[in-house]
């Protein structure tokens, strides 16, 4: 049983270090420096969950030394994840402000933990807290009882970061698609199409440690399926960062601030219909929508008019992003294409022809467009 535990405990361990070293070679090797952040993420999460491991195996020396350090990168973990994913969708790799605002506060508390056990605790005290407060509760007092609650809090201040920060993080990145969907029509390989994924995997990580939090460190050491079940799921949670943060490219698009304001004006019906008809003749006499990396600015200064006005012809007139607009005029392309072609054009090819800058892009569009992949339609063609 002893060894069952034991892999419960390493699995996350070998799975953390396995990523750490692969995105650190792989970072150094491409120059990929907003990989930093998601680095130090899983060196935070190495320390944190072999804190842990090392309390349930009643390596209490080890503890003790580790306990301050592990304050810091336990509240630290998910703000590092936050600024990666900042730092990768803004473009904003070094931003001080950015890292003092978010790490900030788990240095904060790393600091009242420091002065608590060794401030205001001898060390004969301080002793006792790790080998018997911790372990059984009883009999603790003053200082210590103190903290016994302090730790406990800042346990259940870990579970407030990790809702908190993944919420600000969803956010973020619904709000870097929103804008990718508003201006630009190739967005495939600037997209963060993976989160979906880590979304399911955190939720049940995460209903994994209310639970596992729930109870105080001492009732880990006798419900060992708790602290089993938790690392299971850790493990896969860590595994889903990893594969995807090494797959991870770096994201060039960038969407100045000056961009984003939105215009009040009122716009008429007959502004409206006026930029409808231009679009349609840019559209179907210079299939303008067959020029790759089409941006709505360039599109906007094409046609004779502002940014704003084209983004609201979109978005309140058609009732759809500027994206899905100009890739169903290229998927519409590449239908006429495959159905009225003299030779057979290999699909492979075909994405160039349409605009597309990619193969993938091409296929994700004409499934979501035409809800069948391309071999299909050429299929249900002959």
């Amino acid at each position: 049983m002893s060894d069952l535990r034991l892999l419960f405990y390493v699995a996350p361990l070998i799975i953390i270090l396995f990523w750490t070293i692969n995105i650190s070679i792989g970072a150094i090797k491409n120059k990929h420096l907003f990989k930093l952040p998601l680095i130090l993420f899983f060196v935070d999460s190495l320390l944190a969950v072999f804190e842990s491991g090392i309390f349930y195996f009643g390596e209490m020396d080890l503890f003790k030394i580790l306990y301050i350090p592990a304050v810091f990168v336990s509240l630290s973990m998910f703000p590092l994840f936050y600024i990666y994913i900042s730092s990768l969708i803004d473009n904003k790799k070094f931003s001080g402000g950015l890292w003092l605002k978010h790490l900030l506060f788990p240095f904060f508390n790393t600091i009242i933990a420091f002065v608590v056990l060794f401030i205001f605790m001898e060390t004969a005290e301080r002793n006792e807290f790790f080998h018997r407060t911790l372990v059984f509760k009883e009999g603790a007092h003053g200082i210590q009882k103190f903290a016994f609650y302090m730790d406990d809090v800042f346990r259940k201040i870990f579970l407030v970061t990790a809702v908190f920060y993944y919420a600000i993080t969803d956010r973020k990145i619904r709000q870097h698609k929103a804008r990718l969907h508003s201006y630009f029509s190739d967005t495939y390989d600037n997209e963060i199409t993976w989160f979906p994924t880590l979304r399911i995997s955190f939720f049940l990580t995460l209903i994994s440690a209310f639970v596992y939090f729930s109870v105080q460190r001492y009732s880990t050491l006798n419900l060992w399926i708790i602290p089993a079940i938790s690392h299971t799921l850790l493990s896969i949670f860590f595994w889903i960062i990893g594969y995807y943060g090494n797959l991870q490219n770096e994201i060039t698009l960038h969407i100045p601030e000056n961009n984003t304001r939105v215009d009040n004006t009122a716009l008429t019906d007959e502004i409206f219909v006026d930029l409808d008809r231009r679009m349609e003749e840019c559209m179907i006499a210079e299939k303008l929508f067959l020029t790759e990396g089409l941006s709505l600015p360039e599109l906007a200064r094409h046609i004779g008019t502002n940014r704003s006005y084209l983004s609201r012809y979109f978005n309140e007139y058609l009732k759809q992003t500027y994206s899905f607009y100009i890739n169903s005029k290229r998927i519409e392309y590449a239908c006429e294409l495959m159905k009225n072609s003299e030779e057979e054009l290999v699909l492979s090819a075909i994405y160039e022809k349409c605009g597309f800058n990619s193969n993938a892009s091409f296929y994700r569009w004409f499934k979501e467009i035409c809800k069948m992949s391309p071999q299909k339609f050429r299929e249900e063609m002959e």
